[in-house]
């Protein structure tokens, strides 16, 4: 690689480009788990459990105020349960808020619920 006089920059045009583009991933302060197992857990409401064989029902809160939420929540869909649990108030959007989510294993009055794609800001006042 040639290098221009006075120019101190060890790596290629395509490096520079490469590193502009991958995008800054925030720091979090770890997953916490919805469940009963644990004594800093959230406990489920109503019926709802865990429902899958992949990564327990669990929200993160990064730095910024980023909420993830990850899991499959089973219970029961007769809509008589509809709050499967609650976050914590520094966790929480500003306002009530409705996620669109997949419904697995569906049959009536039970199924499970994906939680795996609900991501929002945290309101911190």
């Amino acid at each position: 690689m040639a290098k221009t006089p006075g120019f101190k920059q060890d790596r290629t045009i395509g490096d520079i480009l490469a590193s502009g583009r991958k995008p800054k991933l925030e720091p979090n302060t770890g997953w916490v788990n919805i469940g009963v197992s644990e004594e800093a857990e959230i406990p489920f409401e109503g019926y709802w459990a865990n429902g899958g064989d992949e990564a327990p029902v669990g929200f993160y809160l990064s730095h910024n105020g980023e909420v993830r939420l990850r899991g499959d929540a089973s219970g029961y869909l007769d809509g008589t349960d509809l709050i499967i649990f609650v976050l914590p108030e520094e966790a929480r959007p500003e306002f009530d808020t409705i996620f669109v989510t997949p419904v697995l294993n569906f049959g009536l009055p039970t199924g499970s619920i994906d939680l795996s794609g609900i991501r929002f800001r945290s309101f911190q006042s």
